[in-house]
Formats: structure tokens, C-alpha cells, sequence
């Protein structure tokens, strides 16, 4: 959790957006997708960069066809072979087929339920398609990959974030919104942990975190920016349930008088054991210390819930116990 405070939400980065620009302003962002991005908790470009993916894919390396290990997501650089063609197989299920080539080989490319590719896809272009290229024999076959034009890529050469998702929100959609907000707003994040501790613990800047975690430049760039922001989220965990245990112990607690177990102990059906009494030493000394009780008492009986309670203060306790 890279934190993202006010004095740093009035400042704009080059192209003049910053942390509180609403992400309907972004290009090709209409009020559905703005409503879906809002499921999401994404409203503006300060919530999109505390929306930390849930895993990554490796872009970095291109394949030619024949070259691309079999069964396994990679990058692919070829050109389609001719224009792709849409079979209505049943109501619902439209299946968009095209013929991709390189030096090497051709493969089949197979899209279900994606009649957009059809306009998306022109003949005689080259394409970089990521995905699982299988082997079907002597042929090979990828079956809905993503693709992007080899002259305007903006996610191959990268590792590739993958965010959660919702109906109407696509990983390139969030990762196009990200790109941009990363590589403008990132130099707002604010930097929170003291310069001190932060040196003290090997711990990278704000902003290389944010840039990293969303866009790494390779896996120990990553490794390094998931430790800062893990190390944050706790480190300030920690100071939030100091804050609450210090508060808590400023307020005085009811003290109830301590009796000695031999009052109590005969109304019990059996001899309690070594943790058992521990238990109820540990509850009697805490309602008897004027301190605010904050203890959980656990076991398979009901009667430990029931008897031991009244024990702390000085009560008798019900005489029959009650089993789960």
C-alpha cells in the first residue's frame, strides 16, 4: 500500500493530469466503462495506482512460430496471411479464423466469439499474438491470443501486469488506463516512510515502487518494489494497532474483586488442567487489574465460556454444563 496523500493531488504531471483526474476523461472511456470501473473502486488515477495486480506475464521475448516452445503463453511476430474469416457455428457461438506466417512457419488462429477481430485484423500486416500456440499435430494453433500491431506495441518487450477484473473491464483496457497514469503520476506518489528507516531497511522510493509494481523493467526490479509496498502496508498496520493498544490502555477498567479458586473450583464436575487453570489464573488477574480486558477464551466446551467468566468475578457459575 503506497500511500497517496493530499499535498501531493494539487500537483499535475507533464501532460497535466494527476492523482485526482477522473479516469472518464481518459480516451474511449464512456459512461459504461466508467460505471464498470467504479465496481472496481476505480474512479480516478489515485485509485488506479494503489490497484495493485494480481499477477504478471512475461513479454519480453518474441518467438517465430516454429521457434515458440509449444503449450506455453509467448510473444509471436507474424503477419496475417489472409483476411480472417466468421463461421456462425450455433446461436451464440461465431468463430473468427485467420492464417498467420512468418519465415519459419504459419499457424492457425482461432478467436470465439470475438466478431471484432474480424475489422482488427487486416491482411498483409504484422502482428505480435501472445498466448499458448499449440501443437495439433504437424500444424500449430493459438486459440484466442491478445495482439497488438508490431509497429504501435505498447505491451510487448514489457512484463505485462494482470489485474482483477469485472464484467466490462478487459486486462489491456486497465493495463492502457495504467500505463499512462504510471507514467505520469508516479513521480506524485507521496513518500511516507521516514528517509531513515527506509535506507535502514534497503527499501526502494515511492515512485520506483509505483512504476515497478505496475510496469517493471525485469523481475528483480518487481522483487523490489513488492517488498516496498508489502513492508509499507505493514509497517503502518503496525503503528495503527500500536495506536489502538496505547489508547486502550489509557482508559481504566471496571476492577472486579479476585476470590480465591477454592470458592470455585468444587463447582466443577471435573479437575481442570494445567492449561485450564493457566487460563483461569491469566482471566481472574485481568479483571482484577483495572486494565481493559482484551483476552479470547477457546475451547470445546461451552461450560469453559460459561464457568470461568463468573470465576473472574467472584460469581458462582451455572451448575450443569451444556456440550456443543
Amino acid at each position: 500500500m503506497v500511500v497517496l496523500y493530499s499535498k501531493t493531488e494539487g500537483k499535475k504531471g507533464g501532460s497535466g493530469m494527476d492523482l485526482l483526474t477522473g479516469l472518464d476523461t481518459f480516451p474511449g472511456i464512456g459512461p459504461a466503462r466508467a460505471k464498470a470501473l467504479k465496481k472496481l473502486g476505480l474512479e480516478t488515477v489515485k485509485d488506479l495506482l494503489t490497484y495493485y495486480p494480481r499477477a504478471y506475464e512475461d513479454r519480453t521475448k518474441v518467438y517465430a512460430i516454429s521457434n515458440a516452445p509449444a503449450d506455453l503463453p509467448v510473444c509471436v511476430a507474424a503477419m496475417v496471411a489472409d483476411a480472417p474469416s466468421v463461421s456462425r457455428i450455433r446461436k451464440g457461438l461465431n468463430v473468427t479464423k485467420c492464417r498467420i506466417v512468418d519465415h519459419t512457419g504459419s499457424a492457425q488462429v482461432t478467436f470465439f466469439n470475438q466478431d471484432y477481430v474480424r475489422h482488427a485484423l487486416q491482411a498483409g500486416q504484422s502482428y505480435i499474438f501472445y498466448g499458448k500456440l499449440e501443437a495439433m499435430g504437424r500444424h500449430r494453433q493459438f486459440t484466442n491470443p491478445v495482439f497488438e500491431r508490431e509497429d504501435k506495441t505498447r505491451f510487448t518487450g514489457r512484463i505485462m501486469p494482470v489485474y482483477p477484473l469485472t464484467a466490462g473491464v478487459s486486462n489491456n483496457l486497465l493495463a492502457g488506463l495504467a500505463l499512462p497514469g504510471v507514467e505520469e503520476c508516479a513521480c506524485l506518489v507521496s513518500e511516507e516512510l521516514p528517509n531513515d528507516l527506509r535506507l535502514s531497511h534497503g527499501l526502494c522510493t515511492a515512485e520506483y515502487a509505483c512504476q515497478n509494481v505496475h510496469f517493471p523493467a525485469d523481475m528483480e526490479a518487481l522483487a523490489i518494489a513488492k517488498r516496498r509496498v508489502v513492508f509499507e502496508e505493514l509497517f503502518f498496520l503496525s503503528c495503527g494497532m500500536s495506536f489502538l493498544r496505547k489508547r486502550r490502555s489509557a482508559v481504566a477498567g471496571r476492577v472486579f474483586p479476585r476470590r480465591e479458586p477454592t470458592e470455585f473450583l468444587p463447582l466443577l464436575p471435573f479437575a481442570p488442567t494445567a492449561a485450564q487453570t493457566r487460563a483461569m489464573e491469566d482471566l481472574a488477574a485481568d479483571l482484577s487489574s483495572g486494565r481493559p480486558m482484551n483476552r479470547l477464551v477457546q475451547g470445546t466446551w461451552v461450560l469453559a465460556k460459561r464457568r470461568w467468566p463468573p470465576m473472574g468475578r467472584g460469581w458462582p457459575g451455572p451448575q450443569e454444563p451444556r456440550q456443543r
